[in-house]
């Protein structure tokens, strides 16, 4: 099994990138069957990237600190840690694709509000979502950049045992 990679800041754009020209797409060719883009849509989102962004305080406080992360009570649970990475890195990615969603929207509906009154209508709901999505983007990156432990004090060889 492979160690975790950090996510790459430029594979989420990329997917962003990507998902933003599929949905301009099919907002230019499918727009008045779309239901409306209302702002309630990117609470979930919100939320995600509140959760993700406090959470990334706290552990990165807590592993920082001198207990660290460890198998000891005062200590951080690795297995915890691993989940709120894998929480952050969820998170990022979602983030990413509803990002790249909201903004090939919003592609169609911006230049459009003045004439179409369903567009006008959705700009508020394009607006939220594309900042809620980058909002979840930044706190799951940041997440899982706090989960991060530094490296124990003694080196290791390549096979993982302990060369002290």
């Amino acid at each position: 099994m492979s160690p975790l990679k950090r996510t790459k800041i430029s594979t989420l754009a990329v997917v962003a990138i990507v998902c933003a020209l599929i949905a301009w797409v099919s907002t230019l060719s499918f727009y008045g069957s779309f239901p409306p883009i209302k702002t309630t849509g990117s609470v979930l989102l919100w939320v995600f990237a509140i959760v993700c962004a406090v959470a990334g305080w706290v552990i990165r406080k807590r592993i920082g600190s001198s207990s660290g992360v460890g198998m000891d009570r005062t200590q951080m649970q690795p297995t915890t840690v691993v989940q709120w990475l894998a929480l952050g890195q969820a998170t990022a990615w979602a983030g990413s694709v509803f990002l790249g969603v909201f903004v090939g929207a919003g592609l169609y509906v911006l230049p459009n509000a003045g004439h179409l009154m369903a567009a006008e209508a959705d700009v508020p709901g394009v607006i939220a979502g594309a900042l809620g999505a980058l909002a979840a983007v930044a706190a799951g990156v940041w997440l899982e950049r706090s989960c991060e432990a530094p490296p124990p004090d003694a080196p290791l060889t390549p096979n993982g045992l302990d060369v002290g």
